[in-house]
Formats: structure tokens, sequence, C-alpha cells
């Protein structure tokens, strides 16, 4: 068995020995003397729920509307306010006057590409 030469082995103190290091917020006060902070608890615990109240008045429940219906409804209303459609007209009229397919209702939904000698002059 070899014996362990203790001269060499380097002093090495317990963390019990080694002193808080101070900061620029202080010293770190001892265990005893650091103020009770309350127990957290989770929010599932019966107590801590009975404490969460209901919202003073619910939302009535919207009818369905299919996602296709609200982006043609957020299309008609950005149309309305940039005033490129007169209130009266539907979205279904509309559509087409913006694709310029309103000339021949009897094709199907195409949009014109207009040629590069058909595009106003820019000045």
């Amino acid at each position: 068995k070899r014996e362990i030469p203790w001269e060499k082995v380097p002093f090495v103190p317990r963390p019990s020995l080694v002193p808080d290091p101070i900061t620029a917020f202080g010293k770190r006060q001892p265990k005893d003397e650091q103020p009770k902070r309350p127990e957290r608890r989770s929010i599932l615990h019966p107590e801590e729920r009975a404490k969460i109240k209901p919202k003073a008045h619910l939302e009535p429940v919207q009818p369905y509307m299919s996602a296709r219906d609200k982006s043609r409804e957020k299309i008609f209303s950005h149309l309305l306010r940039r005033d490129l459609a007169p209130n009266a007209d539907s979205m279904d009229v509309l559509l087409p006057r913006l694709h310029k397919v309103a000339e021949c209702p009897d094709l199907p939904y195409k949009r014109k590409m207009l040629a590069y000698s058909d595009m106003p002059p820019v000045w």
C-alpha cells in the first residue's frame, strides 16, 4: 500500500470556511438573519385557484365564420377605407372589377396582366 505524501497535498478549505464575497449590493446576510420569503405555491393548488376571479363579463359566442369569409371581410373593409369601392357594391361585384374581368363575366376569374406597352408612362 502506498503512503500519501500529505505535505504535498494543497490546503483547500471547506466551503463553510470560505467567506462570502462582498458585491456591489453589499455583504450577504447569514441564513438566520435573512427575511423569510413566503412560500410560493403552485397556481394549481385549490386555495390559489380559488383566488383567481372570473371575468366579470363574458363575450357572447360569435357565429362561426370560415377563414375565407373572414379574409373577404378584411379585404372589403380595406377597399372601403381606401375609397376604391362605393358603399353599395358587394365583394362579388368589386373583385371582378378590380381584377379586370367584369367585361366578360362568362370567363373564369383570370387577372389580366398588363403588357409592357400597355403600362402608363412614369414621369
